[in-house]
Parts: structure tokens; C-alpha cells; sequence
């Protein structure tokens, strides 16, 4: 098999993969757009008669029935937030020749979020998100640090070479304008958006319009990258057959 036939059949995986990645993020779209955006008060007018809807609500941050939160970090005022340790260290690399090299390197060790429920409010009422892994987006980093290991150094059982650790915190603040989608039901007299079965689940700093803005760049990006990686695909085939 000749080299351009090798390089072609590369593509054609290429291509398909990135024809992957562009439906997906145009299935996510279209969910957005067949989304009906409702208020909390019609919200619970919905749910008194379906029992449960999937719906996006736009509103106000505030906090749940717990109460407020602070940032374990920062000890700003919150609703919801992640904290994340990265170690720093130095390991031995060996190249193709068998030298030897000390290069700086980086692992995640630890990583906790809140999982509080939060409200969103509008001027018709309020809907109680219940937040899973990964259902925040846009959270603002509220601190950062960075503390060199000392020689005895024993925090979260790092091994020998640790040269220090990087502390972040970010965090989602009260009465931060807010766009969410989700399954919502009515429990009790209260009205709680959790993960549908199916589909997007999230709380998101940013608008349904940017959302779906961003997704329409996403998808022309991977459908063009797909259709240019055939074109290029073909065209060695045929180079390969003259």
C-alpha cells in the first residue's frame, strides 16, 4: 500500500471523527432551540399539569435552603463552588538516545465541589437547581496559590521529587445573571430543576444566545474540517491512480 493510499485512509478517519464531533455539537444546538424558555410561574403552571417538563429558565443566583456559602479557599461569598490541587514535580524523562533529563511535570490530586442546591430567581418566582459533576459552567476563579513543599512534606501523599502545590477555587456568586436547562418537577410547593435523563443539564453564566452562537461556530468548524479532510483525502487517491 502506497503511502498516499495511507495518508488517505488516515483522513477518511480524521474526517469522520470530526463529522462526529460536528453532530453532536448540532444535536446540542438543536436542543436549545426546541427547549421552551419559560418563567417560574409558568414553570409551575407546567409542571401542575405534566407532572415534569425539561425547559430553560433564565434568572438571578441566590442561595439554597441551606443557606449561603463561602469559598473553602477565598471565603468569598458563594452558591457553589471547585476547588482543585495540582502538584508540581520534577520526573526523569530518557529520550530516544538513552540520555536523561530532569522536566518539570504537573497532576491533579484532588478535586471537590459543592453540591448544595442553589436558586434561581426571577420576578415571577424561583426554581431550586440541584448541581451534579460538571453542570456549572462559567464559574468565575475566585483564588489561586501556589506553595513550594518543603523537605518533610507529606500533603496528599506525594512522592519524592514534589516541588510544590497550586491551589484553585473557582466559584459561581450570588445574584450572577444566569441561563439553565434541566428536567424540572414540582416537589411539594417548590419547583426543583435536576438532570433529565437525556439532553444538557446546566446552570451557565452565559446566555441561551451565546450558547448558541458558539455552537453554531463549533459546528461549522467541525463539518468544514470534516469536508476539507475528504477533499484532501480524494485528492491523493487520485494523485495515487495518475
Amino acid at each position: 500500500m502506497s503511502g498516499s493510499i495511507i495518508a488517505a485512509l488516515i483522513l477518511a478517519a480524521v474526517a469522520a471523527l470530526f463529522f462526529l464531533f460536528g453532530f453532536l455539537v448540532r444535536k446540542k444546538r438543536l436542543v436549545f432551540i426546541d427547549t421552551p424558555t419559560l418563567t417560574a410561574a409558568q414553570l409551575a403552571e407546567a409542571t401542575f399539569r405534566a407532572g415534569e417538563v425539561v425547559a430553560e429558565v433564565s434568572g438571578r443566583t441566590g442561595a439554597g435552603p441551606a443557606g449561603p456559602l463561602s469559598g473553602p479557599y477565598s471565603e468569598i461569598p458563594c452558591v457553589w463552588y471547585e476547588t482543585t490541587v495540582v502538584r508540581h514535580y520534577r520526573k526523569t524523562e530518557t529520550d530516544s538516545k538513552g540520555n536523561a533529563r530532569l522536566v518539570n511535570a504537573t497532576e491533579t490530586v484532588e478535586t471537590n465541589e459543592s453540591h448544595q442546591v442553589l436558586t434561581i430567581k426571577d420576578a415571577t418566582g424561583r426554581v431550586l437547581f440541584e448541581p451534579v459533576k460538571g453542570s456549572v459552567d462559567g464559574a468565575s476563579q475566585t483564588h489561586e496559590r501556589y506553595e513550594q513543599a518543603g523537605r518533610r512534606d507529606r500533603r496528599y501523599g506525594h512522592r519524592q521529587g514534589t516541588t510544590g502545590f497550586t491551589y484553585r477555587e473557582r466559584a459561581l456568586k450570588p445574584d450572577v445573571a444566569v441561563f439553565a436547562i434541566g428536567r424540572v418537577r414540582a416537589q411539594d410547593s417548590t419547583l426543583v430543576m435536576g438532570k433529565p435523563e437525556n439532553g444538557p443539564f446546566m446552570v451557565s453564566t452565559r446566555s441561551e444566545a451565546e450558547h448558541l452562537k458558539s455552537g453554531w461556530f463549533w459546528q461549522r468548524f467541525w463539518f468544514g474540517g470534516s469536508l476539507t479532510a475528504v477533499a484532501v483525502a480524494m485528492g491523493l487517491i487520485v494523485y495515487d491512480l495518475l
